[in-house]
């Protein structure tokens, strides 16, 4: 059954790869029992099929318990315990629950320096993991500093070309951007999109994601036509390989409509949003239901529009629950225009006092 999961794995298709994914994990738990290591396997592998296309509810109420059965069964630094606890991370950092998923990777970072040494590509991978988490927690510095030791590491070991030496430089133009150095983000953004492109071919998923950034960067610049022109041929492509309900595709789309709005095409940049709205609606995943309220939010302020800006983030508000996720939403630059107003200010207390009343699974 892995077998048949992992060839459309490497096809990219999530969906297909799910019933095979699932339907190993029930024969060993029933077969081996739920506190097989093989079984732990499958979980994992599983979880990670869930995660893949936006199915948080089910990746985390899978990976949860069998974190705790793995830290029982095999000891809390085995590698597979050590996997179960990225995944978990994984979740909540999508989900918005960041504080959570940043303890998580630190204690695997510690772990993996101090029981593989600092340059295991087991103890880079738990590196770039924490970087993530101090980028989105706005910890530039500590981030920063990561992925400079990293990419040195990386450069050093792999060579400059390498998928994982791209990858942290990826996410160090990241960095970058969250500290307004927009510059040097667009410079090594291209660069990895250059090589991406040539090594990892025009329609690969970290091709696009570079794509998508370099999209947000030129944005951030007020290099508005680049920015649309960059994200349109993203949509294009995610919609053509993933799919026009595919996380990916509606998250280049969203971003696609927001710049058309900074262009003053606000016909055009409404007109997408409500698309993105029913295409979002159709995958039935509230992270990408939300993301899509949350755009036509951003066009609606950016078009001076403030009620149904307002309206829509209530809407994107109602179905996310981590606290750090809606104070990142409430600090876009592309809702500034709404940093004043009474509404704004009310919704953005109400939505984080309703985050911090919801228990932790």
């Amino acid at each position: 059954m892995l077998a048949s999961a992992d060839f459309y794995l490497n096809q990219l298709n999530w969906q297909k790869a799910e019933a095979p994914s699932k339907e190993a994990w029930e024969i060993s738990r029933r077969v081996l029992g739920p506190e097989h290591p093989d079984t732990l396997r499958a979980a994992g592998y599983l979880s990670g099929v869930y995660l893949s296309q936006g199915k948080l509810a089910e990746a985390e109420a899978l990976l949860v318990p069998y974190l705790e059965i793995s830290r029982r069964v095999l000891g809390p630094e085995h590698p597979e315990t050590l996997n179960y606890m990225a995944g978990v991370s994984s979740v909540y950092n999508a989900e918005g629950k960041y504080a959570q998923a940043c303890d998580l990777d630190l204690q695997i970072f510690q772990i993996m320096r101090r029981v593989l040494g600092p340059e295991h590509v087991n103890t880079l991978t738990a590196m770039y993991n924490l970087t993530e988490d101090y980028t989105v927690a706005g910890k530039y510095a500590e981030a920063e500093t990561l992925a400079h030791d990293a990419l040195e590491i990386k450069r050093r070991l792999l060579g400059p070309e390498d998928r994982r030496t791209l990858n942290v430089m990826a996410q160090l133009a990241d960095v970058y951007q969250g500290e307004g150095r927009y510059a040097k983000a667009e410079q090594l953004d291209a660069k990895v999109l250059e090589v991406r492109r040539r090594v990892q071919g025009p329609e690969h998923p970290n091709t696009l994601e570079t794509m998508g950034s370099l999209g947000s960067i030129y944005k951030s610049e007020g290099k508005y036509s680049q920015a649309e022109a960059i994200l349109t041929q993203t949509v294009e492509v995610t919609r053509r390989v993933f799919g026009p309900n595919d996380q990916h595709t509606l998250a280049y789309a969203g971003q696609l409509a927001i710049t058309l709005s900074y262009e003053k095409q606000f016909a055009r940049a409404e007109a997408a949003s409500q698309q993105l709205i029913q295409q979002a609606l159709q995958s039935g995943e509230p992270g990408g239901i939300s993301n899509a309220w949350y755009s036509l939010a951003c066009v609606s302020a950016v078009a001076g529009r403030t009620t149904p800006a307002i309206e829509s983030l209530q809407k994107a508000f109602d179905l996310v629950h981590g606290d750090a996720y809606i104070e990142t939403m409430a600090k876009s630059e592309d809702l500034k225009s709404l940093r004043t107003d009474a509404q704004f200010v009310a919704l953005i207390a109400k939505a984080k006092q309703r985050a911090a009343a919801q228990p932790d699974k």
